[in-house]
């Protein structure tokens, strides 16, 4: 199997725009990544990583094992492909194993984030897992450069939805998770409106309140009282210089 040498990185803006979106304010997730390459700095899984988050990594390349074993104490490293069957394969002795018998010992049952790798057997990968029993809130899939999709209806069998692409990654996510999205922007479309019709009624009071200052400031007696109300001011502030020269 192909291997590739780099996790994919992300720019600010893709973080911003993209993946990000739905996991930066998650303080300690878990991930479990296929044959996504070599982690490094600004690779989305090492920012995760240095975010707090841990997790699975799984690939066949002896490199990548030993340089995630290296840079990821806190992960679960496991040299392994990935596939239905589980054997030994006969190219390179490396164990072959399902994602399914991953999940059910190291995973939980819901957790953050799947990603796969561009050169992994995707639609074997997606096979190989129970979804009703573990279930990614995230799918990241990165394309190879030709890249037909046949595996997506599979993704779309086990309730995914996809959200966008940017660059060569596309994103999934549980229908369960789409629906608690809506949720909250139905909530936070309520709190707008609710925040909106009181700013309304703060600008009525203020708008009140001037009128009536106003009405105030103009009448006859505040400017009959002026005088009355000078001489209270500076009085008193004449009265405590008195007194301090007195105190001294």
């Amino acid at each position: 199997m192909k291997s590739v040498n780099t996790d994919f990185s992300y720019t600010s803006q893709d973080k911003e725009a993209g993946l990000w979106s739905f996991l930066r304010d998650i303080p300690h997730g878990f991930f479990l990544t296929v044959e996504t390459g070599y982690p490094q700095q600004g690779a989305v899984t090492q920012d995760l990583y240095e975010q707090g988050w841990s997790g699975i990594n799984i690939t066949a390349d002896a490199n990548g094992y030993e340089m995630a074993q290296a840079l990821r104490p806190d992960d679960r490293n496991i040299y392994a492909h990935v596939a239905e069957s589980e054997t030994i394969s006969p190219q390179n002795g490396v164990a072959v194993l399902s994602l399914e018998a991953i999940c059910r010992y190291y995973a939980p049952a819901v957790f953050e984030l799947l990603y796969l790798g561009e050169t992994v057997d995707k639609a074997a990968v997606i096979r190989s897992l129970q979804w009703q029993l573990h279930r990614p809130r995230v799918v990241l899939v990165q394309l190879e450069a030709a890249d037909s999709l046949a595996w997506e209806a599979l993704l779309t069998q086990h309730h995914y939805c996809f959200m966008q692409r940017f660059g060569h990654q596309r994103v999934y996510l549980a229908a369960e998770q789409l629906n608690v999205l809506m949720a909250d922007l139905a909530q936070c479309r309520c709190d707008a409106a609710t925040l909106a019709q009181q700013h309304e009624i703060l600008k009525g009071e203020q708008a009140r309140i001037l009128n009536e200052l106003q009405d105030v400031y103009g009448s006859k007696a505040w400017r009959i009282t002026l005088p009355l109300r000078l001489a209270s001011h500076y009085g008193k502030a004449l009265w405590r210089q008195f007194r301090n020269r007195l105190a001294t």
